[in-house]
């Protein structure tokens, strides 16, 4: 039950399944995609997109944060929440879910790229990430619109998911 409140506080499930022994278990996600793990050195943490973890060792961390702004609200209602675990005595080992498929891309310092909003799984904390919004024009008479992107600067590693599928909250 650690972190049980925050999970509360976030409008995450409270209840988990722990295993223990010997043996093997299959997990899976509502969704076509990638399932894959990440090691966490002890003390190391990485920073998870809402709705995309999975499961976790018991020595593993968690904690979250809400991300506020007009850009974050765009895109989830009244901001987006970002999970952080980190590897406890002895590590651990994390795993999630990103729609399609899953690319790692590691920026160096000042190095920055730009992702579409949903478009990212997890990012190391020394990775900065900025909601950026540029006024599109089509034309003299044209209409006017918006193209809204998160921008990440290194150093760090950033996890790209190559499709998105809105997860629905529960009311």
């Amino acid at each position: 039950m650690k972190g049980a409140f925050k999970r509360v506080i976030a409008g995450m499930p409270i209840f988990m399944t722990e295993t223990k022994g010997a043996g093997q278990i299959a997990f899976s996600r509502d969704g076509v995609g990638h399932v894959f793990h990440l090691n966490l050195a002890q003390g190391q943490s990485v920073e998870v997109r809402e709705h995309q973890f999975l499961a976790a060792t018991a020595n593993v961390d968690y904690s979250f944060r809400r991300l506020r702004g007009i850009g974050n609200m765009l895109f989830g209602g009244t901001g987006i929440f970002i999970d952080t675990f980190a590897g406890g005595q002895g590590g651990g080992t994390i795993w999630l879910h990103g729609f399609g498929n899953v690319f790692e891309r590691v920026l160096g310092p000042g190095e920055s790229f730009d992702v579409e909003p949903g478009g990212w799984v997890y990012k190391d904390p020394t990775v900065n990430m900025e909601i950026k919004v540029v006024g599109l024009r089509m034309g003299i008479l044209g209409g006017s619109g918006n193209l809204v992107f998160n921008r990440f600067t290194g150093p760090g590693r950033i996890g790209i998911q190559s499709m998105y599928l809105h997860m629905p909250t529960e009311d």
